[in-house]
């Protein structure tokens, strides 16, 4: 990997009626790209697209205004791991492939909750992989939170306790929830770069780093 940052976890609860009644929507099945290209322009709605080929469709979730969900979703960024509780389980796991905000889709997707309120900061994931294991439970025990209510992101001194026990967010999930973590949007356009350079004849060092700069450029600036 040639990129640096510490990726996140985030969280996010469904135990409400009308949370457990959208992961059918838009977690345990995707939202058509174009639904999507009805709100969005078609640059960023093919930007997407390409990061998902041959999807038809995205998944995704996403928050209602609020004075600690905007500056949770703000930290939000491309590759951070996202769990889904409900009935104090872990039930989902997946990772930010985007951010998007849109009150338009959000109505699109889920409608508005009792306050006319819509969950319009959004953020995409990729296939949401279903998982069963309880927040009490002694694998995450002392690494994770035993309580949680609604969209929050973990503490970074557990997540840096957890980087250094496990090596990697990828070690961590596939030890603890017995999944694999798809590579993050960053490292697949950076290894795209390095393959459309490797076939050029001559190599030109120069235009790779042109490159690279551009893809991170783009999708930092698409994180918003």
């Amino acid at each position: 990997s040639e990129y640096c940052f510490m990726r996140q976890i985030f969280l996010f609860t469904a135990g409400l009626p009308i949370a457990r009644a959208h992961l059918g929507d838009s977690i345990l099945n995707a939202v058509p790209f174009d639904k999507m290209r009805q709100h969005l322009g078609n640059e960023q709605v093919d930007y997407f697209q390409d990061l998902h080929p041959g999807e038809d469709g995205f998944y995704a979730w996403g928050a209602v205004p609020g004075k600690n969900n905007i500056p949770t979703w703000q930290k939000m960024q491309i590759g951070d791991l996202v769990l889904t509780v409900y009935d104090s389980t872990y039930h989902f796991v997946s990772t930010v492939t985007g951010k998007v905000h849109s009150q338009g889709l959000a109505k699109d997707i889920w409608g508005v909750d009792d306050e006319g309120k819509t969950w319009e900061y959004m953020y995409l994931l990729s296939k949401p992989q279903k998982v069963s294991l309880s927040i009490k439970a002694p694998e995450v025990a002392g690494r994770l939170r035993s309580l949680y209510q609604g969209f929050c992101r973990i503490g970074d001194p557990s997540v840096e306790g957890i980087l250094a026990e496990f090596g990697s967010f990828d070690n961590f999930v596939e030890k603890i929830f017995k999944r694999a973590l798809p590579k993050p949007v960053i490292e697949q356009e950076l290894e795209q770069v390095q393959a459309e350079a490797n076939t050029k004849d001559e190599f030109d060092p120069k235009s790779l780093s042109d490159g690279r700069s551009k893809v991170l450029r783009e999708v930092v600036r698409r994180q918003g």
